[in-house]
């Protein structure tokens, strides 16, 4: 895969034929897991007409892969003291625990 590699995946109502939910020893490959609702006519009506414009110019708002890539190197080099590590690893650990 090229980089940046940028993965979405999704996961079904549990109610919904073929799908199941993740053994726990899956559920830990997400970094993020976001529950979204049903959007309402009027959204969904204004989406689906906004995706069909056809407007050159919302390609030049968009970043490319090198400029992705050169933001990811930026990060790297963002000093992070420990003390701010291990605050966050313990919030990580209290949210694990409720």
């Amino acid at each position: 895969m090229p980089k940046p590699f940028f993965l979405v995946a999704t996961q079904n109502p549990y109610d919904a034929l073929g799908t199941y939910m993740l053994p726990y020893a899956q559920i830990d490959r997400f970094m993020v897991g976001i529950s979204t609702s049903h959007l309402s006519n009027d959204t969904e009506l204004q989406l689906v007409r906004d995706t069909h414009k056809k407007d050159d110019n919302i390609y030049k708002t968009h970043m490319n892969i090198d400029t992705i890539s050169s933001i990811q190197a930026e990060v790297q080099n963002i000093a992070i003291s420990d003390s701010l590590l291990e605050y966050c690893v313990a919030c990580v650990q209290q949210f694990k625990k409720a």
